[in-house]
């Protein structure tokens, strides 16, 4: 925009087209920024709170502003293009723009901290989740390596009374296998 009034106003003092040319230029420039700018916050509140068009129409006012400054020079009414221009009006503009963009950043910065706090809540709340998560599978791990070696000691147990047995058995048929020689 300011590229635009910049333009605008050294095609008031001296009426060269290239000045012309650099005023629609800046015109593209600031179409392109204005979007970009405007897409920036509304994908930073999905939720479409914070609303852009006062400001949308602050610039529309100024550009329109700037149109009429540039159409009463090409008219040949320079003292009345000098007249609007060097009104009170352009600067008192920019400061309500100024002030209605700060209003819309702060909106979005506050929908914006709103967000990184939900997005902690949430982060905190999985990182609670997956300690809990670990915590159970330690305790699982735990409880399996008792059952393991519970069951080793089983084994283990069983062994000897069967090697036990194994042995009697043995025993057993030895003396009936003497008994039987005898």
């Amino acid at each position: 925009l300011t590229d635009a009034e910049t333009a605008t106003r050294a095609y008031l003092i001296n009426g060269q087209d290239v000045y012309r040319q650099e005023y629609q230029e800046a015109l593209v420039t600031l179409t392109a920024a204005q979007q970009g700018a405007f897409q920036l916050i509304a994908d930073a509140d999905p939720r479409r709170t914070v609303s852009v068009e006062a400001v949308r129409q602050r610039i529309a006012d100024r550009m329109k502003a700037l149109e009429e400054w540039m159409t009463t020079t090409e008219r040949g009414q320079r003292t009345r293009a000098h007249i609007l221009a060097s009104s009170d009006r352009s600067r008192q503009a920019y400061v309500e723009l100024r002030q209605e963009f700060d209003h819309v950043l702060d909106r979005a910065a506050a929908v914006q901290q709103s967000a990184r706090l939900s997005l902690y809540d949430a982060m905190m709340l999985n990182r609670l989740a997956l300690h809990a998560l670990v915590l159970v599978a330690v305790m699982a791990f735990f409880m399996f390596m008792r059952q393991l070696r519970e069951s080793d000691e089983r084994k283990a147990r069983e062994s000897q009374v069967l090697e036990r047995e194994i042995a009697v058995r043995t025993a057993e048929l030895r003396e009936l296998a003497g008994h039987l020689v005898s």
